[in-house]
């Protein structure tokens, strides 16, 4: 039979089960698939315990028996003798504390030979301890079943908690970038989320008795005597669920070894990390677990979407000082080898790159930037290029002026904290930009107190292959 069965016949919990099995009272089959079967001897055999347990009987007295039960009416009666001593302490110990209230005794003042003296005439009020001891849950410690989904959940919302702190860690603190290569994907997405559950979660354990996850849904983790975890036992629990619970992060292998951990909770066995701890809670799902692990949900997705955006913003942030608004457009080295000055001139970083993938030094040069600046704030620029374009498509020849425009623009504007909270806000502006305006209508985008308007105008010269056009950015603070 499965240990749910053994818990209904024996009225025992499953980690109080565990725990004379660790302790040889027990010693149940296994199956071919791992799984414990339990006998009716080993049903029988913990019916025995429960009720010598209940008798005060230690868990080494017990052992003793099963190794020789010869005895065992010497022992019954040497209990009785243990419980009528106990019961002479207990009524001792009730007289001396009547006495103790009628003299009014303050825990500051309190006299303790004279009360000693009387309440160890007859021997000491207290038996020695078992050495041996069995957990016995008191009322706050009751548990009820804990649904394998509900540990799902708050798995899953730890995982995404640290997945969220590394990202923020290494853009918005250490401004390392999430380049598009294999091995960036590999550190952001399994390595670093790994280190940073190994690391916070024992601490999380041992300090709270829970993770932020099991908090919000009402769980807490305990040692089989049901004591909080120390950072040992904390720590190699934490390895194994990411090992055999959560196949560390891989594709495939974690959906494997989730259904493998629903399968084995489902059939009453214990998962490989839990023979020295149990997941527990003290009472059912509740509409204010529900109610306080959505809202977290809500606070973490909008965290996410806040720090994903981290690259898409400007490196200074807020009202801009002409310094700050050449830090950003210069943010990565430049654009095309030239560098943004605070007058709002340019200067050479390096050679410009070509299609070939070869650089030289090109006669195009970055048109001047008009700052307005009061009170040591940027509040608009201006910037006017000029040059020769292709005849029959207009993008050739303008590319590179296009460039600036679309820096210079994202640069100041979306330096706003209030219009550009995340990705999809920077982008959007972006996106309204980065085309060519028509040479008969400007392109003219707002976003709360800022206009920016670029305009294009070409002069058509049919004795050339190339025209000549001027592009002009202008942008104001309302």
């Amino acid at each position: 039979m499965t240990v749910n069965e053994v818990e209904t016949r024996t009225g025992l919990d499953r980690a109080t089960v565990r725990y004379y099995e660790a302790q040889g009272l027990i010693t149940p089959a296994r199956e071919p698939n791992g799984y414990r079967s339990y006998s009716e001897a080993d049903v029988q055999k913990l019916q025995k315990v429960r009720l010598l347990r209940a008798l005060d009987f230690s868990i080494e007295d017990i052992r003793s028996m099963d190794a020789d039960g010869s005895d065992f009416p010497d022992r019954l009666r040497a209990r009785i003798r243990s419980l009528e001593a106990k019961s002479d302490s207990i009524e001792d110990a009730k007289r001396v504390i009547a006495k103790m209230l009628d003299d009014r005794a303050q825990y500051g003042t309190l006299e303790s030979e004279a009360y000693l003296a009387a309440l160890t005439e007859r021997g000491p009020v207290l038996p020695e301890p078992d050495p041996c001891p069995e957990p016995k849950p008191g009322p706050e410690d009751s548990a009820v079943p804990v649904s394998p989904w509900r540990r799902f959940f708050a798995r899953w919302f730890d995982r995404s908690l640290c997945s969220i702190l590394v990202t923020w860690l290494m853009l918005g603190v250490l401004h390392i970038p999430s380049e598009d290569n294999f091995l960036m994907e590999v550190m952001f997405n399994y390595i670093l989320p790994i280190c940073a559950v190994i690391l916070l979660e024992p601490l999380a354990l041992c300090t709270l008795g829970a993770t932020p996850g099991k908090l919000l849904l009402g769980l807490r983790v305990r040692t089989n005597d049901g004591r909080r975890l120390d950072f040992g036992t904390a720590f190699r629990r934490t390895c194994g669920v990411l090992g055999a619970g959560e196949g560390l992060f891989v594709p495939i292998l974690i959906l494997w070894r989730n259904w493998a951990s629903y399968r084995d909770l489902k059939a009453g066995e214990t998962l490989y990390w839990e023979y020295d701890s149990r997941v527990e809670a003290k009472r059912g799902i509740a509409w204010y677990h529900c109610t306080a692990f959505i809202a977290a949900v809500a606070v973490s997705v909008y965290a996410s979407a806040i720090v994903v955006s981290i690259p898409y913003m400007t490196k200074n942030r807020g009202a801009l000082t002409p310094g700050e608004l050449a830090e950003n457009v210069n943010a990565g080295g430049g654009i095309y080898g030239w560098v943004l000055t605070e007058d709002g001139g340019w200067e050479r970083s390096g050679r410009v790159p070509t299609y070939d993938g070869s650089s030289e030094y090109w006669s195009w040069e970055p048109a001047n930037v008009d700052l307005t600046v009061e009170d040591g704030r940027v509040t608009g620029l201006s910037c006017r290029a000029s040059g020769n374009t292709n005849a029959h498509y207009y993008r050739i020849g303008t590319g590179y002026d296009m460039a600036i425009i679309l820096r210079l623009a994202k640069s100041l504007v979306c330096a706003d904290r209030r219009e550009f909270k995340t990705a999809s806000a920077v982008n959007s502006f972006t996106s309204e930009l980065d085309s060519l305006p028509d040479p008969e209508k400007p392109t003219v985008v707002t976003r709360g107190p800022w206009t920016v308007t670029v305009t294009f105008t070409v002069t058509v010269n049919r004795d050339g292959p190339t025209y000549p056009f001027e592009l002009t950015l202008t942008v104001e603070h309302a």
